[in-house]
């Protein structure tokens, strides 16, 4: 009988030891997970947060407005001295005028063909200051994929040139943007990318620190 009591006292301490010791390791673990996480001082909500200005820049490139405030309430055609100084397109206007003028200016005028709106934008008097801005938060090679100088330049204004192509069709789901990894000392997050406002891809984006900002590019082929 006390040989049977003496053997489940055993049995029962090592049990107990045995859960102490598990117990213990767990905690250790989860303990030097923390630290590990608490080191690298990186916070994913965080990064979220910083990036979302540079998704949405994107995001207003795809609506071929980049970053401005065009005057969709006041438009203007462009005409020009003769066909030749139109150029294919590529001439300096010699007027700007307004739809309702449009008889009276086709008798002096050469009109472009294309018949393009052409918006105010206010802030900017240059391409070259619209694609500086960009270059703050997108890689160049990113820029020049989706920025082609689509403002017209005429007497120290901006106007943002719109024909008769569509526009609008991309867009990024903004809800959709998740952090995704760490590689190579660069971020990486995903966002969706609709078209016509139905799903159609998942963007890479690739984030990497210069100075205080995030640069972002993309591996991702926009408009394949």
């Amino acid at each position: 009988m006390k040989k049977t009591i003496l053997t489940v006292a055993l049995i029962t301490a090592m049990l107990i030891t045995g859960c102490a010791s598990d117990g213990t390791e767990d905690n250790t673990k989860n303990d030097a997970t923390t630290a590990d996480e608490s080191n690298t001082g990186f916070d994913s909500a965080v990064f979220i947060e910083e990036i979302t200005p540079n998704v949405e820049y994107l995001n207003s490139c795809l609506d071929a407005i980049f970053v401005t405030s065009p005057d969709f309430g006041t438009s203007y055609l462009a005409a020009y001295e003769s066909e030749a100084a139109y150029d294919n397109g590529s001439g300096t206007p010699a007027i700007l005028f307004q739809r309702e003028d449009y008889e009276e200016i086709a008798k002096k005028y050469f009109i472009d063909p294309t018949l393009s709106d052409l918006y105010p934008v206010s802030g900017y008097t240059t391409n070259a200051e619209v694609r500086e801005n960009l270059e703050k938060y997108m890689a160049k090679e990113l820029v020049d994929e989706v920025f082609h100088d689509d403002f017209l330049e005429f007497d120290g204004k901006l106007y943002l040139v719109r024909g008769g192509k569509g526009y609008g069709a991309y867009s990024l789901d903004m809800n959709s943007l998740k952090y995704d990894k760490e590689m190579d000392g660069k971020q990486y997050a995903t966002v969706d990318m609709l078209y016509f406002s139905e799903y159609d891809k998942t963007l890479n984006l690739e984030f990497e620190k210069q100075g205080d900002n995030w640069i972002m590019n993309t591996d991702t082929d926009l408009f394949s």
